[in-house]
Order: C-alpha cells, then structure tokens, then sequence
C-alpha cells in the first residue's frame, strides 16, 4: 500500500500514513534480522539467481531466524506486535499428515 501524498494531507491520512510507516520499519527489522544473521542473503555474498537456490536459501533462513525468535524470546518484531513467540516446540511441531 502506498502512502497518501495529496496534500494538504487530511487528519484521517496522516494517522493512516504513521500507521503504514511503522509497520514498514517493523517489517524492514525483521528482514535486516534475516540478513544479518544469515549473511548468505545478502548479493554481495553471491546469492544469485540460476546460480543457486535463492528461494530455498531464503526460506532456511526465514525458517531458522523464527527458530532463534522462539529461543531468545524477546525481539522487536514480537515486542512491536504484542506477541509473545512461539515455544520451539510449539514452532517446530508439524504433523506428517500436515504436510
């Protein structure tokens, strides 16, 4: 979603535009966190296309960086949310027929 840009801006606007800004930093956050703890991620590390798996990479790494939230319970994406992070088991318990 785009931010309003008319201006000058209506009351309703502004407040819905603080609202998408924190929400994007809160998301921005959470992807620095993934590239800083897998620094795979990152281009200047060579994770291209056709010369690897970068979906699959990225995903382990979303995967794994959601595993390290449940052990360290406390970061800025569960605190900016409210949400107190899954147990590593909660996380981590899948049935096979769920796949």
């Amino acid at each position: 979603m785009c931010p309003y840009t008319n201006r000058p801006l209506k009351a309703e606007e502004r407040k819905f535009n603080n609202a998408m800004s924190s929400m994007r930093t809160t998301v921005e956050n959470a992807f620095g966190l993934i590239q800083c703890n897998w620094s795979l991620n990152a281009l200047k590390h060579g994770l291209k296309s056709r010369l690897r798996p970068v979906a699959a990479c990225f995903e382990v790494s979303v995967l794994l960086t959601n595993c390290l939230t449940c052990t360290r319970q406390n970061t800025s994406v569960n605190s900016r949310f409210g949400l107190d992070p899954l147990s590593l088991d909660e996380y981590l318990d899948v049935e096979v027929d769920d796949l």
